[in-house]
């Protein structure tokens, strides 16, 4: 049984903290102080495959999943709820900053496969299993609206600022009133490095 101020990860999450960690802190500690921390945290681990837990007198499981919006995941479901983090943006622009789309896809699939009743996002407000289907319709946009600027075409090259800005204001466009744009900055040349490691394997 778990108490009150127990936090737990999967073990592929919690290998992960220290290199985010001292990747994030040098751009969000200032900013965010006190609520960033000073030292990476450390939670525990319950392992590296999927699991119930125990707490508060609940059960949930704890889906372990891989790469998406991070390298690794936990999705969290208890009785037709599940916990997505930032797999779901609703309302908002995704965190698109890894370049691993064709991943993500399949996380939302994973997820879909739970069927559950209400999703609740890492932005936005929660609903039901339809924001798994506007989720993937956003992807699959941001990826073909790339796909039109031929990443193939430019090996070894980034993606032009006059090509990432129409892109973007395309997606602005397409999703009115989305928050965080911004994110667009940084996931829109993932996705087009992500591309051109695509045609060049």
């Amino acid at each position: 049984m778990l108490n009150r101020y127990k936090i737990l990860t999967s073990s592929q999450v919690l290998k992960l903290i220290p290199s985010i960690h001292k990747d994030r802190y040098a751009s969000f500690y200032d900013r965010y102080k006190p609520d960033y921390p000073e030292k990476a945290p450390k939670p525990d681990s319950f392992g590296d495959k999927t699991c119930e837990l125990k707490a508060a007198g609940l059960t949930l499981t704890a889906h372990v999943m891989g790469a998406g919006v991070s390298e690794a995941h936990v999705v969290v479901e208890f009785d037709g709820h599940v916990f997505v983090g930032d797999l779901v943006a609703n309302l908002n622009h995704s965190w698109l900053e890894i370049g691993k789309t064709d991943q993500w896809l399949k996380r939302l699939e994973e997820i879909r496969a739970l069927k559950p009743k209400y999703v609740h996002p890492g932005r936005g407000p929660s609903g039901g299993p339809e924001l798994l289907d506007r989720e993937e319709t956003y992807l699959k946009r941001v990826i073909f609206l790339v796909h039109q600027t031929h990443p193939e075409k430019h090996p070894g090259q980034s993606i032009s600022d006059a090509q990432l800005n129409r892109i973007k204001n395309q997606l602005e466009k397409d999703y009115p009133g989305f928050g965080n744009s911004y994110f667009l900055f940084g996931g829109l040349p993932a996705e087009w490095k992500r591309q051109q490691m695509i045609t060049t394997k």
